[in-house]
Order: structure tokens, then sequence, then C-alpha cells
């Protein structure tokens, strides 16, 4: 199984998805070995360190986390062609909002089994709004390319609590929502 975060940018100067990725790598659940990854906030490193990893792991489940600003955990059902203006840590932007892939589908579902999992102490609410930053880019990517993957999809988690971020959550309860997230879909069988 693969698991991915993200490393910090903008507010987050500590971002927690990358941090427990990495924290996951070498752990087994029920005889499954996760291979922890933490993706660079880069519109072109990102991708490409995720798909190097996918192509020589091919795992039977990919978990991709990120950080948004809100209150619990958001399965995302729904991957969009849609790249937005935002600066990654590189400083690399574009002019306005356009298609990830200009021939590719307007949206791609998820195939993790969303509805039967659970965030630990976190409360858990679909969403179809990945928004149009990198996690929504690499999840239309992943969903696009990986038909090898099984079981794959993306999480959102909130922010961790600081005084720049104050809607955030503690560390212990994003590490423990994750943490179920990947015992979950290790239990419904899907990694």
């Amino acid at each position: 199984m693969l698991v991915t975060g993200f490393g910090p940018f903008g507010p987050n100067a500590r971002n927690p998805t990358g941090e427990v990725a990495l924290e996951l790598h070498g752990r087994c659940f029920g005889g499954v070995e996760v291979h922890g990854l933490e993706l660079p906030v880069s519109w072109s490193r990102a991708w490409t360190t995720l798909s190097e990893a996918a192509e020589r792991l091919r795992p039977s489940a990919l978990v991709a986390f990120g950080v948004a600003p809100r209150l619990g955990v958001s399965f995302e059902t729904t991957a969009r062609n849609v790249r937005g203006p935002l600066a990654d840590v590189d400083g690399v932007a574009l002019a306005a909002a356009e298609s990830i892939e200009p021939d590719g589908p307007a949206t791609l579902a998820s195939t993790l089994p969303w509805m039967r999992l659970r965030a630990g102490p976190l409360p858990v609410v679909p969403s179809d709004d990945a928004g149009d930053y990198l996690c929504n880019y690499v999840f239309y990517r992943l969903m696009r390319t990986f038909d090898f993957i099984p079981c794959r999809g993306f999480v959102h988690t909130p922010r961790l609590w600081s005084t720049d971020t104050p809607d955030g959550r503690g560390y212990s309860q994003i590490r423990a929502a994750m943490m179920t997230v990947v015992q979950g879909v290790v239990s419904q069988g899907a990694a």
C-alpha cells in the first residue's frame, strides 16, 4: 500500500500529512506493508515523485492525503480536471485556471471504499470538491493514470493547529485519523 502526504507550504509551515506518511513507512497492517512518501508542494515535482514510486511499487492501494481548512476529514469522491493559478513552493503559477488534461474527462471518481471508512477521533464527511490546487491535481492524475491500482483516492485532513491556522487540529488527532483510514482500507480488503 502506498500512502502519501504533502510537505510544508504557505501557512502550513508544518504539514502533518507528509509527516504521518513518512511515519507510516515500513509499518504493516493486517499483513500489508505501507510505503509512506512525502510529496513536494510543486506542480512539477509532486507528480513525478508519486508516479515514480507507484510504477516501482505497483501497490494494490494508494491513499493520498492533504490538508485543507476543514474541521474534519473529507473523503474526496470526485477529482476534477482543473488546475488553479496558485503558486507552488517553487514559485510556479499559471496566469489563470486551466485543464489538467485538455482532452481528459471533466471528472473521475475515487475508488476508495470511502462509505465504509472512518477517521478515528475526527468527524468524516464526503466531499466532491478537492479544490484546484496540488491536492486535486495529484488526485486527478492518480485516478487518470494508475488503472493498475484498484483502490485509490484522496483524503483531506484538517490543517495542523497554530496561531496562523486556528481552525486546525492537533497532530495526534490528525495522525490517529490518517492511521484509522489506512487500517480501514486494509480491513476492507482493498489493499
